[in-house]
């Protein structure tokens, strides 16, 4: 399993500089279009998190190109650790992608007395939840379809659940009292929790679907 984390990473490495670029791209974009400094680095932070867990999905297409799975099923290695390593580094690339917006929310609350540190620690929390559901529904189809089809149904994947949120909100959103949910914090835990197990149990689910799918292929 390390060793397939290992070859994964290295594969990563090739597009650091890349990440960089467009993180600081990101950064100078928002700080110039939004309202203050503080909410601009916060959404850049924000597509960071979203950013970075697509890399696997970019490792499982070089996989694909290089044919590299009949290679692997050649070795001494288990169909289940194949298919674990790409789960294991979703989450690690998603968690690097938190860990970094929640420093660099912690280092605003040292310089911007107007940074809602809570408030951004729960976007933060938010979109982990989402990533992981997102990629609990695109990694098995990877895994069905392979890297170059599967391109087009991860634009779907993203899109159409956001306009259908954007759409339930401009249609219903009204009629919400989202401020007074915000300031009960017994009721913001119980969502945020909920959102953390269902995300949790999605994302177990989906690996032993792909698991399944990974069994059957033949390479």
């Amino acid at each position: 399993m390390k060793g397939l984390l290992k070859k994964d990473f290295c594969l990563l490495s090739r597009y650091m500089r890349f990440i960089v670029i467009y993180m600081g791209a990101m950064i100078v974009l928002f700080a110039m279009t939004s309202q203050n400094a503080v909410s601009g680095f916060a959404s850049a932070m924000s597509v960071l998190c979203i950013i970075l867990p697509i890399y696997t999905i970019t490792t499982m297409s070089l996989d694909e190109t290089s044919k590299w799975d009949s290679l692997a099923i050649a070795m001494p290695l288990r169909r289940s650790q194949i298919v674990g390593s790409k789960y294991i580094l979703a989450i690690v690339m998603l968690g690097i992608g938190v860990t970094g917006g929640a420093v660099c929310c912690g280092i605003l609350a040292l310089f911007h007395a107007d940074a809602e540190v809570w408030a951004n620690l729960t976007v933060l929390l938010v979109l982990l939840c989402y990533n992981t559901l997102m990629l609990s529904i695109l990694i098995p189809l990877v895994f069905k379809f392979g890297g170059e089809k599967s391109r087009f149904i991860m634009m779907g994947v993203y899109m159409v659940p956001t306009f259908i949120v954007v759409f339930l909100f401009s249609r219903f959103g009204k009629n919400l009292d989202f401020e007074s949910v915000a300031q009960d914090a017994t009721v913001c835990a119980l969502l945020l929790g909920g959102a953390v197990i269902i995300a949790i149990a999605a994302y177990i689910i989906s690996y032993f679907i792909s698991l399944g799918i990974y069994r059957r292929k033949e390479f």
